[in-house]
């Protein structure tokens, strides 16, 4: 009776619990590695260098994400893709564990970590999510992908559980020992736990699941002309680009905001210790939020108001947070409006997963890397050369007044982009659906247009 409740309150039947937990706990081990980490690393960075200098620390971030996407598509042609997952996390892991015995290093210390995250483990995440994929059909993916995505709420609350109680019991700098443990069980957890049987559309074999192509680097450019042709894709592009810009404000402001107030009443303990205890906390508060929205709400959301209306929300909650930091900025309302982008976040990122199965089956993830290994740190490039341009132009008051314009009309661009993804998103399915392909991309254009939300 309690498994039956549990089925009905999470929106998920018995038939898919294997390939969803399967996935749930490879998200959970990624997030959670990867939270620990960003956030030793930011704090790390903020209390050496100043929070003024963050922007320098995302385009570095951005820059790696780049040249990782150009070097594995280059190894492509000498290693595959399974082992290049392999390769990478075990890097990854070597270079945690190196980082420990230079933390003294002011310069080697963060640039192994960015190195750990951004050129490898950010690689890892574009195969895993790739691969998580290939377990669902769209209507699946579309009803439990909320589900799935709560792995990352729940890695990102156990992380930030982990690093207050670093604070509290003094072993702040041992945590990247935690992040290495992760890895380890991340690599476990793909190679021994994965169901022995999946949805009759999917590989069996895991060779089949594993050896998927990832994007050439001379396809690089033939992508960007087949974006240029598909009004669908074009839209697409645009939101995920904003987004990023937008979320790179945002986190810049949070982060800043929260450095300003822990030094104005900083007590015995560093400036570090601090630091990592007040975004921990937070980060505590954003999580718990997003859980409980997650798994009661958004699924029942995306069911009524389809993938296109969860673009739009995402985008008209961003805009209203937008007008309460112009309005009246300050610790309340920069707290508030990084709880409403990550919270209504999670619609979009469901949204946007569910977004990958109209495109042409086969070619899901090489645009996938295109726009995880190309578009979303471009995004971080270009949200950084605005917060440079504007610090040098205006100081004091006047620097986070047009911050917040800027925020206020990429919000508004973001809401006017949504609307006009709906019928680009309709014809494209529709377009998928009435060409000879095969009968799983006939399946996958059914699905979509079953949705709600088309014209």
């Amino acid at each position: 009776m309690l498994i039956k409740y549990l089925e009905k309150l999470l929106n998920v039947s018995a038939h898919e619990v294997p390939r969803v937990f399967y996935a749930w706990i490879i998200r959970f081990f990624f997030r959670f590695g990867l939270t620990i980490g960003l956030t030793t690393l930011v704090v790390y960075f903020v209390t050496k260098f100043g929070v003024e200098r963050l922007p320098f620390f995302y385009l570095v971030q951005a820059c790696f994400v780049i040249a990782g996407t150009v070097v594995f598509a280059f190894l492509l042609h000498f290693i595959d893709v399974k082992i290049q997952l392999y390769l990478s996390l075990f890097v990854s892991f070597l270079l945690i564990i190196l980082s420990y015995f230079v933390r003294d290093n002011v310069f080697v210390y963060p640039a192994l970590l960015i190195t750990a995250i951004s050129f490898f483990h950010s690689q890892a995440g574009i195969f895993i999510a790739n691969y998580i994929e290939d377990f669902f059909t769209p209507w699946e993916i579309h009803r439990i992908s909320p589900l799935i995505e709560s792995a990352d709420t729940f890695g990102g609350i156990s992380a930030a559980l982990i690093l207050s109680i670093s604070v509290t019991h003094s072993f702040s700098d041992k945590t990247v020992f935690i992040w290495a443990i992760s890895i380890i069980a991340l690599l476990l957890t793909i190679k021994l736990l994965r169901p022995k049987s999946g949805h009759d559309l999917k590989p069996q074999n895991e060779d089949e699941h594993l050896n998927l192509e990832r994007l050439p680097v001379k396809k690089v450019f033939n992508y960007i002309k087949t974006i240029k042709a598909v009004p669908f894709l074009q839209s697409l592009l645009v939101i995920v680009l904003l987004q990023w810009i937008i979320g790179h404000l945002v986190e810049f402001q949070y982060t800043k905001v929260v450095d300003e107030s822990i030094l104005s009443g900083l007590s015995n303990k560093s400036h570090e210790l601090e630091l990592m205890n007040g975004l921990s906390h937070l980060q505590l508060i954003f999580y718990s939020f997003a859980l409980i929205f997650q798994l009661i709400l958004t699924s029942r959301i995306l069911k009524y108001v389809g993938t296109f209306g969860g673009f739009v929300i995402h985008a008209l909650m961003t805009f209203f947070s937008a007008i309460g930091v112009l309005v009246n900025f300050n610790y309340f309302t920069a707290v508030l409006i990084k709880n409403n982008f990550e919270v209504s976040g999670i619609i979009h990122r469901n949204a946007y997963e569910a977004s990958y199965y109209a495109f042409k089956h086969g070619s899901q993830r090489s645009l996938r890397e295109f726009y995880e290994g190309f578009i979303n740190p471009a995004g971080l490039i270009i949200g950084t050369i605005i917060l440079l341009l504007v610090q040098f132009l205006f100081l004091g008051t006047h620097f986070l007044t047009v911050i917040n314009l800027i925020l206020l009309l990429l919000a508004g661009l973001t809401v006017i982009f949504s609307f006009q993804m709906q019928e680009h998103y309709t014809n494209y399915a529709y377009e998928r659906l009435n060409k000879m392909d095969s009968p799983e991309a006939q399946e996958h254009a059914i699905s979509i247009l079953a949705q709600r939300g088309h014209k």
